[in-house]
């Protein structure tokens, strides 16, 4: 018994690896070619970018780049009737928080200091500190005006460590357990350490990247 689960762990781990030695060189080889990713940059797990023209997107500092978003610098569209492909840039600049499975299509820039709600489709500039949401995204507020919300809420709802989580001294049941009697909780992290799978892929500490 103890031997399957060790083959069970052992699957596991290379399954991980497989996962992360891909997608690391996916976005060395994408950068290579042009793709501009700044300081202080998060990249989820599956977001996808233009793999034919890279070096026109761009990535400021400070960004979130969360799980399955694409991002398109060309449209073929009229490849069929035309014979041509549309190509413009993408940029996304500094502070911006992009939600998961996106949808960012050429010609869009972004920010400074915006959120995208997750799911959204932008096809079209959205302005400095702006909340935008839907197909096509449109912008419904103040990015400013949610973090404020956010921050009188965090006086009097629980805020957990994310490390903590992660090493078990908080459980999923207290977490749950707070959100029985409080209409939200925050958890704080993770902290920006290096770990032994960050110093295997040659992650440096101004990109992450989660596979």
């Amino acid at each position: 018994m103890i031997y399957r689960y060790f083959l069970k762990l052992l699957s596991g781990m290379k399954t991980i690896l497989k996962k992360e030695i891909y997608y690391n060189y996916r976005i060395k080889d994408l950068k290579k070619r042009g793709l501009k990713i700044g300081k202080d940059v998060y990249v989820g797990p599956y977001v996808e970018f233009d793999h034919q023209y890279p070096f026109l997107i761009e990535i400021q500092d400070h960004c979130r780049i969360t799980a399955g978003t694409l991002i398109l610098a060309h449209d073929a569209t009229t490849f069929r009737k035309l014979g041509v492909t549309r190509l413009a840039k993408v940029t996304i600049r500094e502070g911006t928080f992009i939600g998961a499975n996106c949808i960012i299509l050429p010609g869009c820039t972004i920010g400074p200091n915006v959120m995208i709600a997750a799911g959204s489709v932008v096809n079209r500039d959205i302005g400095e500190g702006m909340m935008a949401a839907g197909n096509p995204a449109r912008p419904y507020g103040k990015y400013e005006e949610l973090h404020g919300k956010y921050e009188e809420m965090m006086k009097t709802c629980p805020i957990f460590d994310y490390d903590a989580f992660l090493r078990g001294e908080v459980s999923p049941i207290a977490v749950a357990g707070a959100l029985d009697t409080n209409p939200v909780a925050f958890i704080r992290g993770p902290r920006k350490t290096r770990t032994w799978l960050d110093k295997i892929m040659g992650r440096s500490q101004d990109y992450e990247w989660v596979g």
